[in-house]
């Protein structure tokens, strides 16, 4: 191992599954991550619930769930229920990458969601997917942008979204191999002891291929299984980053923050709670004056000319936002309401009373409210199978421990192994097309959705071989970071030690060891200006959140 070879790198593939990886690796498709699973520990990483981008990014980060980092969704609600954007400046309690700095090691963290704002370590960060478009405002130290952009013959795309005539393959290229290619410059040219780098690309396609996995270049290159090809690309990327960067005391880890599978349909939940009750609609909710303002709001994006979009800019933005704010409050009649839905996974809340400035639910009613929406959730059916289509709900009291439970919702809508989405008005771009808003069961938007389990592998010195890896959680990578960098785990940690994974003769020498301090949480860095908040959005509507 050289000066210049980190003693740990992991490399994130945004909702790899092994439900695709594992036959691809027997068949020979893909020999680097092929060579990892057999030569280390692997096994499926459970993630958090939801599981969602930024909620998995923030557990892996922290090791921590829910309850202690406070993401729950890519926003939060205000008192008067209005959606704000969270970024990685949300989180208000130290990542590993904090306390590896703090302990004096150097650590570089490429593309990874939820380090915007890039936080000021001893090393290098360059932010991923809540990064309001990429620049040189995504890089710490300054300048680091710029010097990547250079050397690499142009930063890559932070996100390629499928054509209308076929999927931009050569933008996709270019996104994996500029991902690639910029890790290793990096470590190459900013030696660190840990370095992280997340590859999006297998996310993007999972969402709007799962199904239909033909596509034609704009060059007429034609690829028959664009899922296959993405991880190809992939592969080829992780095998030159252990090829160039890797020694031989360096272990390589292989994660991903939740898994991918086919979504069938999509499931209105603000219809279904409207139906039993709990949620009611304004009176005036589809007067004319609202069927007009929709209009506008769903229009408006594609008739502004792009050039006066950015002459505009923010003041477009804060517009847009004020409009679907308004419609969405004014949407619902709050004073009749006793639960809603607000976020593509299931999230459910009490309209509580001192919670709410509008609130119905007395807090000693709210345990038992849960319950009967509970109750009825798991009786969901499909009408024309009959199929009961959802797990047991999750209730946010047994689901979530710590100081930010006052954000999370009181109740999760599961849907059995997340083969359906679930659909509601109520996010930050809102707006269901007509059709996904006149029944509960509809054609779903994506192709593909989350599973709760994604992948986890880890592969070098200390590190069992050929080994099987079971009942791993997201929230056990960081602490288990910190052990394999010397560094003691933080007792607030709800993670542990992979120490299943470790040879004898490692865990004899080098036991995991827990630093008893308590948990101080911080305050939230940064949020988005409203010209960043369009951006963000623009960039999750195009992947499918939104």
């Amino acid at each position: 191992m050289s000066a210049s070879d980190p003693a740990i790198i992991i490399i994130g593939l945004d909702g790899a599954t092994l439900d695709l990886i594992a036959p691809w690796v027997e068949a020979g498709e893909l020999p680097a991550i092929g060579a990892l699973l057999r030569g280390g520990a692997s096994g499926r990483l459970r993630s958090t619930h939801p599981p969602l981008t930024p909620v998995a990014w923030s557990s892996f980060l922290t090791g921590c769930g829910p309850g202690k980092h406070g993401t729950y969704a890519f926003m939060q609600l205000d008192r008067q229920y209005t959606p704000t954007f969270l970024n990685g400046g949300s989180l208000t309690i130290p990542t590993f990458l904090d306390l590896l700095s703090d302990a004096g090691a150097r650590v570089g963290a490429l593309n990874v969601p939820w380090t915007w704002p890039p936080p000021r370590v001893n090393g290098f960060c360059l932010s991923g997917l809540d990064a309001p478009g990429f620049g040189p405002h995504i890089a710490y130290p300054d300048g680091l942008f710029e010097e990547v952009a250079e050397a690499i013959g142009g930063y890559f795309d932070k996100f390629v979204p499928p054509a209308r005539s076929g999927y931009a393959l050569d933008r996709l290229d270019h996104q994996i191999e500029g991902c690639g290619a910029a890790a290793r410059y990096l470590m190459q040219s900013h030696p660190v002891d840990v370095f992280a780098v997340v590859f999006g690309s297998s996310d993007h396609v999972q969402h709007w291929f799962w199904h239909d996995r033909q596509t034609v270049a704009r060059d007429g290159r034609r690829v028959d299984d664009l899922l296959l090809y993405t991880y190809r690309k992939l592969d080829h990327e992780i095998e030159r980053i252990i090829a160039e960067c890797a020694g031989d005391r360096t272990v390589v880890m292989l994660m991903s923050d939740h898994g991918a599978g086919p979504c069938l349909g999509g499931i209105n939940l603000d219809l279904w709670l409207a139906s039993h009750g709990w949620l009611t609609l304004s009176p005036a909710a589809e007067s004319w004056r609202r069927r007009v303002r929709r209009g506008i709001i769903r229009a408006g994006g594609r008739l502004v000319p792009a050039g006066i979009k950015r002459r505009l800019g923010g003041r477009l933005a804060h517009t847009r936002r004020d409009m679907i704010s308004s419609f969405l409050t004014g949407r619902v009649d709050w004073s009749a309401t006793s639960a809603f839905s607000w976020s593509d996974y299931g999230n459910i809340s009490l309209n509580l009373q001192g919670r709410y400035d509008q609130g119905t639910v007395p807090a000693d009613e709210a345990d038992a409210l849960v319950d009967e929406i509970a109750q009825a959730i798991a009786n969901i059916s499909h009408p024309e199978t009959g199929e009961r289509v959802m797990s047991a709900p999750l209730l946010g009291r047994q689901l979530y421990h710590g100081d930010r439970v006052a954000d999370a919702p009181d109740l999760m809508a599961v849907v059995r192994d997340y083969r359906y989405e679930i659909l509601s008005n109520f996010t930050p771009a809102g707006l269901l097309p007509r059709e996904q808003e006149r029944s509960i069961f509809s054609a779903p938007r994506r192709q593909g959705t989350h599973r709760l389990h994604g992948i986890f592998c880890a592969n070098g010195p200390g590190v069992r071989t050929d080994m099987t890896l079971a009942g791993a959680r997201i929230e056990d990578v960081a602490p288990t970071i910190l052990h394999l960098a010397g560094c003691p785990v933080p007792a607030w940690m709800d993670g542990r030690v992979l120490s299943q994974m470790l040879v004898r003769e490692h865990l004899r020498s080098w036991p995991p060891e827990r630093r008893d301090d308590t948990l101080v949480d911080g305050e939230r860095r940064r949020d988005y200006d409203d010209d960043e908040r369009a951006r963000v959005a623009e960039t999750l509507r195009g992947l499918g959140y939104l």
